[in-house]
């Protein structure tokens, strides 16, 4: 190829009608790579659990949920969206970790009675009926 050639990029499957059309203008095929996206792009639940993780390694010594909520790893889950609220209610139930308010952010609800607040097994049980009772879990 010299500089000033053109080359057209395309995606189809039928090489031969390609090659055919372009060569009437002295243009030449080059398929374009179009990359398997699920081999490329993490799931969400795999974006999830690489921060849940990460977040849960580097706060877990502190007791200030100002200053775990306001942790990288946390904001990122929070930029998920309400895509990621069943993955919070599941690894709540598995694992107990404290997704009370990132739940309560994205959902925009608290189903958490004010006398359980504190009660880490009834803010959880709480928080899990809520979600089987939209089908969440």
């Amino acid at each position: 190829m010299f500089i000033g050639d053109v080359v057209a990029y395309a995606t189809t499957p039928n090489q031969e009608i390609v090659d055919y059309h372009l060569s009437q203008w002295g243009m030449v095929w080059f398929p374009k790579e179009v990359p398997n996206s699920s081999c490329e792009t993490p799931s969400l639940r795999e974006r999830f659990t690489e921060q849940a993780d990460k977040w849960e390694r580097e706060t877990g010594h502190l007791s200030s949920p100002a200053k775990r909520s306001t942790h990288p790893s946390y904001q990122a889950i929070l930029g998920m969206g309400e895509p990621v609220i069943p993955l919070l209610l599941a690894d709540l139930k598995s694992t107990h970790r404290p997704w009370f308010g990132a739940l309560s952010f994205l959902t925009k609800d608290n189903p958490v009675k004010r006398e359980d607040l504190g009660r880490v097994d009834r803010m959880v049980a709480a928080w899990i009926e809520w979600g089987k009772s939209r089908g969440l879990i």
